[in-house]
């Protein structure tokens, strides 16, 4: 689930480059697509760090424990 942690980061960006590509339309469309697909994996990572597991990615770069879950 570490690989979360990276598109959870990715995510805007990817948002940001495809609106930057076409106008208005698209726009609207990948920032609801791009906030829902970020609430679902801030919901899934946030259950699976209780009960004191933590994530980890990038060589530690990148963690998540149940406090930064909240």
């Amino acid at each position: 689930m570490s690989w979360a942690l990276y598109v959870i980061l990715a995510l805007p960006l990817v948002a940001v480059a495809v609106t930057l590509v076409d106008g208005w339309r698209l726009a609207r469309v990948m920032t609801v697509v791009a906030g829902a697909v970020a609430l679902a994996l801030a919901v899934a990572l946030a259950i699976s760090v209780e009960h004191g597991r933590t994530l980890a990615a990038a060589g530690g770069w990148l963690r998540l424990d149940s406090l930064g879950a909240v």
